[in-house]
């Protein structure tokens, strides 16, 4: 199986990701005989890397070898915003309680995992490390160990005396001494006498320097060690015998300088030459002895998680495994330097048996990360050491079980073997393959794009040149040739005859224009396939010219949905394995008590109360949403809190001064401010209760409020006074304005009733000389016959005749008055039926009219009706009286062409 995983790696996964990291560092496509297919192993340790890939020698020096960089522009396009989704102030991750009693314990064990990760250990580093690898070479491996080797120390101690050495050594079982310096020599004890009465008490001896003082020495001592080093003491070095003791000294003049009962003696002053009082008991004995210096070695036993980056050629997988966890062998091989395999606890004969007498084949990818790591000579220094995790059945049993395996050599041979609970590696790709442990990367999308935009530069670049620089052609014959060689601005090229016909320069058009679409069209299609453009970033002008901050938002989130949805594949694959590692790391190693700074307070945490069956889930919301679109959410909701507490107080059941701390702190959280006590403190219980039962002072808001109010009623009452005044003056006007339209109508109606009268007398007088001119026809009719009798008496016959037409004409004459009279009454009785029905419509209409108004003036009087319905009646009535006055005129006119159509017209 390790055979195996190893050929898999060599044969197949470090090919693609050799030609992955070619061009990633702009090294492909080449100009060159070069096979790509080919996998880049070299013999020579100290070959090159152009000697390794044959990229030396090129036979085209005039040729543009511009490479275009896609690969490495989409995954530094993407990474600064992975790692600010994964280093935000929420976690990517979290530890999920079984009970509701576990939610504080689960957010604890939560924020120490994360300490743990970034704070412990450069998490930054090694996210940017495994991110780019997955984005570069499909990828990226994390691994993770508990180091708990003792870590020795080593202080040195100036100025001590053996009580002092003694008791450092019993505090700390695991000290022991290194060395001890010199005695120090120490003046003799003073024996003090009482001074003349005009001298000044003696000057106290100095005390023995301690801390830089003592890297001088004492005085008339030896001088300290050349190249010791000094640090600090840990503590004060026991005062000499004389020295005064510890405190503030006594005032001048004062006898003696110790702070206990002063001996027996006469008193300052006495006579002179008095014998001396007796020694004390503790003056006559020797002062203890003291050493400059000693060196005590301590050992620190301080288990720490750590967490590192791993190459992804130094790792080795299962080639038939489908996912990362079903993988029957995980490995990893490195070069390990002797020295840290024995400090890892391996025999040092073990090591040199399997020291490293060759270099072993490598790939090109650690050199293209370093490029002088092969081209040195240090053979010899290292052991090939492996670390597998395989699922075998060692037992027996029937069930495969997991298994830690430690080989040394190019031999594989076994040095460790014990079970496992785990494997400790996380597998990060960013683009997974369904039934395969190895999935695709963002070179994978973009080696052709740029491979296709090389040759496009390329050809423009020396379409360009060509240009600028034509084809000379030239007759040897009279031209001097080394002239025509010369690159130099400004040449001279000697010729025979005339210049023209001896020297020629080609023009040659630029073509490099009609290429620039393919150009945009293959940037248009990297866009496609990684999701990346400036509108990812807000720096799009298109989608930020005349758009609204909604529209310019949907805009990003639209074009930031492949960067969220790697980050979430990413989590799921990589960082979920990882914070899971590293929580069951912690639980199972030795319990620690650990006081952190997290969110700038410190908080204790003892890791033996986490509970290691708690699961990990991955945080749903990761990226939803800009910081922008988040600021406005958390504004929103600081201001519904604000008005909560205004209008409830401190103690409703919503939110308080906790949940409104929350907010503050998600909001500096989203602004990269870690520290909130900086700014806000946190009230402990005792200040909640005493907030809450304390006095509530009168709120100058709420003051101020009520006598708004009052001015407001005050307003409204003024208001209603000067409605009703208006109203009554309204009612009062409108009764007027009936009475006068009453009266008016009136007047208007027997006026009608007059003109009626005057007519039907007219009519009458018409009739009468229509009467009177029917007689004066007869009568003339009847003096044409007499004169026609006398003057043609003697046509008797046609006489006859003529009287009996004229009769006969008389007669129908006589028969069209009668029609005519009965006609005309007939239309006077109509016309005065109409006339008496248009004056019952108008009356009708106007006791309409006023009862409206007497309506509309009783909803004013009652406050229905504003000023503008005032205003709107006030227009009614003059319509109303436009109306009556526009009737009246009509009827009257109407009944004037009626009568004059009803004039009797004579027959002929």
């Amino acid at each position: 199986m390790m055979s195996d995983s190893r050929d898999y790696e060599t044969s197949f996964l470090c090919v693609d990701r050799q030609n992955a990291q070619l061009y990633y560092y702009g090294m492909e496509p080449w100009i060159g005989p070069y096979n790509p297919g080919q996998p880049y192993i070299g013999e020579d340790p100290n070959a090159t890397l152009g000697e390794i890939l044959n990229k030396d020698n090129t036979n085209s020096p005039n040729r543009s070898t511009y490479v275009s960089t896609d690969v490495r522009d989409a995954v530094m396009m993407m990474i600064p915003s992975l790692i600010r989704l994964f280093g935000a102030s929420e976690a990517p991750v979290f530890l999920v309680p079984r009970t509701q009693e576990e939610v504080d314990e689960a957010e604890q064990a939560t924020d120490y995992v994360n300490y743990s990760f970034w704070n412990d250990n450069p998490g930054f580093l090694i996210l940017y490390g495994c991110f780019k690898d997955a984005l570069t070479v499909k990828t990226g491996f994390v691994k993770w160990w508990t180091d708990d080797h003792k870590e020795t120390k080593r202080k040195t101690f100036l100025n001590v005396t053996a009580d002092q050495i003694q008791m450092m050594l019993s505090e700390e079982p695991e000290a022991r001494l290194i060395s001890v310096g010199k005695p120090v020599k120490q003046p003799p004890p003073q024996i003090p006498t009482a001074p003349p009465p005009s001298a000044a008490p003696p000057a106290p001896p100095p005390a023995p320097p301690t801390g830089m003082a003592a890297a001088q020495g004492p005085p008339g001592g030896p001088p300290p060690t050349p190249g010791m080093p000094m640090p600090a003491p840990t503590g004060a070095a026991p005062p000499r015998a004389g020295a005064p003791p510890p405190g503030p000294m006594p005032p001048p003049g004062a006898a003696g300088q110790g702070t206990g009962p002063q001996p027996p003696g006469p008193p300052p002053g006495a006579m002179a030459g008095a014998a001396p009082p007796p020694l004390p008991p503790s003056l006559m004995q020797p002062p203890p002895p003291v050493f400059d210096h000693c060196v005590i070695e301590f050992e620190e036993s301080k288990p720490i998680i750590k967490v590192a980056g791993v190459p992804p050629e130094e790792m080795r997988l299962d080639r038939y495994a489908r996912t990362f966890r079903d993988s029957r062998i995980v490995g990893h091989e490195r070069i390990v330097p002797v020295d840290q395999l024995i400090a890892m606890g391996y025999d040092r004969d073990l090591c040199l048996e399997h020291i490293q007498t060759s270099e072993s084949a490598f790939t090109v990818e650690p050199q293209l990360r370093n490029a002088a790591r092969f081209m040195g000579t240090r053979i010899g220094d290292g052991v090939k050491y492996g670390e597998w995790y395989i699922k075998i059945d060692k037992d027996g049993d029937g069930s495969p079980e997991l298994r830690y395996i430690c080989t040394m050599g190019e031999d594989q041979q076994i040095v460790a073997d014990e079970e496992a609970n785990r494997i400790k590696f996380a597998l990060f790709s960013c683009d997974p393959v369904s039934h395969t442990i190895v999935g695709d990367s963002l070179a994978d999308y973009t080696e052709d794009i740029q491979r296709i935009k090389t040759n496009m530069t390329r050809a423009i670049l020396d379409s360009a040149a060509e240009a600028i620089n034509p084809k000379t052609v030239i007759n040897e014959l009279m031209v001097t040739v080394d002239d025509a060689l010369n690159d130099d601005l400004g040449a001279v090229i000697r010729t025979r005859g005339n210049p023209a016909e001896s020297v020629l320069f080609t023009n040659t058009p630029f073509l490099g224009q009609q290429a620039l679409p393919v150009l945009q069209m293959l940037n248009e299609t990297l866009q496609r396939r990684t999701g990346l453009s400036d509108a990812a970033k807000g720096l799009d002008p298109k989608a930020l010219q005349s758009s609204t901050m909604i529209g310019v938002e949907a805009v990003i989130n639209g074009a930031q949905e492949r960067i969220e949805l790697v980050a979430r594949v990413l989590c799921e694959t990589g960082f979920k394995d990882l914070f899971s590692g590293l929580y069951n790391e912690i639980c199972e190693n030795p319990n620690q008590q650990r006081t952190l700074k997290i969110r700038g307070k410190y908080i204790p945490y003892d890791t033996s109360t986490f509970d290691a069956s708690m699961a990990v889930e991955v945080n749903a919301n990761l990226g939803k949403g800009s910081d922008l679109t988040r600021m406005l959410a958390l504004n929103q909701i600081k201001q519904d809190q604000q008005l909560i507490v205004q209008t409830y107080g401190l103690s409703n059941p919503v939110c308080g001064i906790p949940e409104m701390l929350n907010t503050i702190t998600d909001m500096l959280a989203l602004a990269n401010v870690k520290n909130v006590g900086r700014y806000f403190k946190t009230p402990t219980p005792q200040q909640m209760m005493a907030i809450q039962n304390a006095p509530k002072p009168p709120d100058p808001m709420l003051i101020a409020a009520q006598a708004q109010m009052e001015k407001v009623r005050m307003e409204a009452a003024k208001a209603a006074g000067q409605q009703n005044f208006d109203t009554k003056k309204l009612l009062s006007e409108q009764t007027l304005r009936h009475q006068e339209l009453t009266a008016k109508t009136q007047y208007e109606m027997g006026k009608l009733q007059v003109d009626a009268k005057k007519a039907h007398v007219d009519h009458i007088t018409k009739l009468g000389q229509l009467g009177a001119t029917l007689m004066k026809s007869q009568s003339d009719s009847d003096q044409a016959d007499t004169q026609n009798q006398l003057d043609v008496a003697q046509q008797q016959q046609s006489s006859d005749d003529s009287a009996r037409q004229h009769q006969q004409a008389i007669n129908q004459a006589q028969l069209h008055a009668a029609q005519i009279a009965s006609q005309h009454m007939q239309k006077m009785h109509q016309i005065g039926s109409q006339h008496v029905q248009a004056m019952t419509d108008m009356a009708a209409r106007h006791h309409q009219a006023m009862t409206g108004h007497a309506v509309k003036g009783a909803q004013i009087v009652a406050g229905a009706l504003t000023a503008d319905a005032d205003h709107a009646h006030e227009s009614q009535e003059n319509a109303l009286d436009r109306d009556h006055d526009a009737l009246t005129t009509a009827a009257t006119l109407q009944n004037q062409q009626q009568l004059a159509k009803m004039k009797p017209r004579l027959a002929p």
